[in-house]
């Protein structure tokens, strides 16, 4: 049981909610690169100095230095995004690891009864190990600034991991309302906002087509469908946690 407390702890330092404003700072900065070249175009008329002067420089250089920063918010939000994708897949199969066996434990004279479904959950577990697997964050981060349409690729596995991630999340909740049934009485809190299957070619193309505005929202839903997730994960965590420690004292 304590193991399982300690799982549940975890989540603390792994299921970071981000704020949704990270999808915005990246567009602040460039629509800034942009602003700044408009406005210089507009003081020399639109024309291409013969001459570079000490004022071209400046805008230059401002106008650079606005999109360095715009690029680099964007690689520090794909490096969280993924980090936290890898310790919360990890924290979870923990998590789930230990509660069979605090109901293993706790099963006594029932255990036959609940042995084959406990085995269910472990080799889903176990699956879950193989097709969860720790994605190299700063890799990518890095891949995506020297070959930015690889951030098309990031942006599809982080969308279709936790889809798929929460779809097996909730075939462990009804298992477990079922095994935990001749042990303690568990009825686990449902979602109301559940991680859409969404159409990666569909993002891509409207990303490409806006250049890179609808990208912002491709950005805001991977950041607020995990933000909900934990949000949802910290409510039957601690429903769970309350049941079974009852069990334990009695």
């Amino acid at each position: 049981m304590e193991r399982l407390k300690q799982s549940v702890r975890m989540r603390g330092g792994t299921d970071k909610v981000i704020s949704p404003l990270w999808a915005f700072v990246p567009l602040l900065f460039f629509a800034a690169a942009a602003s700044i070249a408009v406005l210089g175009f507009l003081i020399w008329r639109w024309e291409i100095p013969a001459q570079i002067t000490l004022t071209h420089a400046i805008f230059i250089a401002v106008i650079a230095l606005m999109g360095i920063i715009g690029a680099l918010s964007l690689l520090i939000l794909i490096y969280k995004l993924i980090k936290r994708r890898n310790e919360h897949f990890k924290r979870h199969q923990l998590l789930e690891e230990d509660v069979v066996r605090v109901l293993a434990s706790s099963a006594g004279k029932k255990r036959a009864k609940i042995e084959d479904k406990l085995a269910s959950i472990e080799r889903s577990t176990r699956e879950a190990g193989l097709s969860e697997k720790e994605q190299p964050a700063f890799l990518w981060a890095i891949l995506c600034f020297f070959i930015p349409f690889v951030a098309f690729y990031v942006g599809y596995f982080l969308m279709r991991d936790f889809y798929r991630h929460e779809r097996r999340e909730d075939f462990f909740l009804e298992d477990l309302e079922k095994i935990a049934g001749p042990i303690v009485a568990l009825e686990m809190p449902r979602r109301f906002h559940s991680i859409p299957d969404r159409n990666v070619i569909l993002y891509i193309v409207l990303t490409i087509l806006t250049v890179g505005i609808f990208g912002i929202y491709w950005l805001y839903s991977l950041i607020v469908d995990p933000n909900n997730h934990f949000n949802h994960q910290v409510t039957w965590e601690d429903k769970l946690l309350s049941s079974l420690s009852k069990r334990t004292r009695a």
